[in-house]
């Protein structure tokens, strides 16, 4: 092999290692854009779900002073489903995941399961007494969900 041979071989694997590096740093570059657009899209998906908490809890309350167990019980399965979407939509990020909010909604979600259960029994029962716990979690989770929801459109915003 000549001289001239040998300084195109070490400048064609040269070539070849540089263009190698781009790809492996275009790569890592497109994941973690595919990561940012991921919580950006979450984040929106969240500004949309939040808000449906509190319409819920209003339902909810609404139901109880008016007295019909039926509409609350209804309500209470859409709340119960809306804050499990919006719990796995935490769960999935950690830039995303806001702990007093997953704690909150939590013991919301068990307490109007419990809350549900109880009013599916059917017995008479003094209804704003009665699901006081419940109404107080839920109005809980509601509190910090509309704290996140600031932070998500501060974050969106900028």
């Amino acid at each position: 092999m000549s001289l001239s041979q040998l300084v195109f071989t070490v400048l064609g694997f040269g070539a070849a290692i540089w263009q190698l590096r781009r790809t492996a740093s275009a790569s890592e570059d497109t994941r973690d854009a595919v990561a940012g657009l991921q919580v950006r899209l979450t984040s929106n998906d969240l500004l949309v779900a939040l808000p449906q908490l509190q319409t819920h809890e209003d339902e909810i309350e609404t139901a109880i002073k008016g007295n019909d167990t039926a509409k609350l019980e209804r309500h209470l399965v859409i709340y119960l489903r809306t804050a499990s979407e919006i719990h796995s939509m935490l769960e999935g990020h950690e830039d995303l995941n806001d702990e007093p909010l997953s704690k909150s909604l939590a013991a919301a979600s068990k307490a109007a399961q419990r809350l549900k259960s109880d009013l599916a029994k059917g017995a008479p029962i003094d209804l704003p007494s009665f699901a006081s716990v419940a109404t107080a979690k839920i109005m809980q989770a509601s509190v910090d969900a509309s704290g996140l929801k600031a932070k998500l459109q501060r974050k969106v915003s900028t």
